[in-house]
């Protein structure tokens, strides 16, 4: 049996009253030669069971794999598994709870054909509020998310200095469901979606960089559904000090990445300034963004923001952690406008100047 023009990824978490649609969109393509793969990343609400209850004649045909896990891989790391599960030309990602357009593969796969396309990118997608899904008339906004958005099919210029102008200058959105890849490009080339929290970041770096022909399409293909259940919408609820070691393990990781590619790419090798604008730019953006949104430093830097950030550097600096963990909290608090040696303790008594 030959192998699928484009393999479909779906990585899914507790989306049982969502993956039905989405699915359904996928199968329902003008383009037919695929095969969606479906991987659980240990759910709890019966998702695995509901797919493979639905979908059983088309798992017993092959036309979907349905695979679970051993362990909640988390979000990036589910994904890496999809893409070494692929069997495709092509890979496209999509999230559990998002949508194709009908034509979506067609178009995307002629382009790629027709380019002989590392990369196929849409700057615009669709955003429909889950309301307007369920009640059967929905209304879908345009988001163009390219700061350097193109008129028609573009192939960009092969040189790394205007790709990396591309993504320093947030040129081309870089989140991985938007774009569709040549599957061998990115096996050769080690493109693996691995770093927590950051992947998506570096990744774009590595495609821009490395793909021989990159191609930017202006026409939306992709439905992302606005759902108030969404890790987007729900993320920031969670408790702050249990995911600070997440941050940092992510930013450390992702710096280590990088490092990987600057060994590969001309421009990077022995350029310490430009290597410098990468990882601060990743900062600003990884780690700032993260910080930022969950408001971890709003009351300054509290035992318990001081404890989960100690711990984390312990286990990269061991006993010279203090030094690193001072500076993280330095560099947070700023845009606050609160000491770095102010340390808020609301349920400790006053300090009796008498005793």
């Amino acid at each position: 049996m030959d192998a699928p023009k484009i393999s479909v990824l779906i990585p899914m978490y507790n989306r049982k009253h969502y993956i039905q649609d989405c699915v359904n969109s996928v199968l329902n393509q003008t383009f037919q030669d695929f095969e969606i793969i479906i991987r659980d990343n240990c759910s709890t609400d019966g998702s695995f069971e509901f797919v493979k209850k639905c979908y059983a004649n088309e798992i017993a045909s092959g036309k979907i794999k349905l695979k679970r896990s051993f362990k909640n891989l988390g979000e990036f790391g589910n994904e890496n598994h999809l893409l070494l599960d692929a069997t495709g030309k092509y890979v496209q990602f999509l999230h559990s709870d998002d949508l194709l357009l009908p034509e979506a593969l067609q178009h995307l796969y002629q382009i790629a054909e027709k380019t002989d396309a590392d990369v196929v990118h849409a700057q615009s997608f669709l955003v429909v509020l889950d309301s307007e899904l369920k009640n059967g008339s929905p209304k879908a906004n345009i988001n163009t998310m390219d700061a350097h958005p193109v008129n028609q099919v573009t192939i960009m210029p092969n040189d790394t200095t205007s790709r990396f102008s591309e993504w320093i200058d947030r040129g081309t959105f870089w989140d991985v469901q938007y774009n569709l890849f040549n599957r061998n490009f990115l096996m050769d080339n080690e493109i693996f979606i691995e770093v927590p929290g950051g992947s998506s970041l570096t990744m774009a770096l590595w495609w821009l960089m490395l793909a021989k022909v990159f191609v930017k399409t202006p026409i939306p293909f992709y439905v992302r559904r606005d759902a108030p259940d969404s890790l987007t919408n729900t993320d920031p609820k969670l408790p702050s000090t249990d995911r600070i070691p997440k941050i940092i393990m992510g930013a450390i990781e992702l710096f280590r990445q990088l490092d990987k590619l600057f060994d590969k790419v001309e421009l990077f090798k022995n350029n310490m300034e430009i290597q410098y604008m990468i990882k601060a730019h990743c900062v600003s953006i990884y780690d700032n963004w993260h910080i930022s949104r969950h408001g971890f430093y709003k009351n300054g830097v509290t035992p318990e923001i001081n404890k989960a950030v100690e711990d984390a550097f312990k286990k990269y600096f061991g006993d010279d952690y203090a030094y690193p963990a001072l500076l993280y909290h330095w560099a947070h608090v700023i845009p606050y406008n609160r000491p770095v040696d102010k340390i808020f303790i609301p349920s400790a008594p006053p300090v009796s100047r008498n005793s």
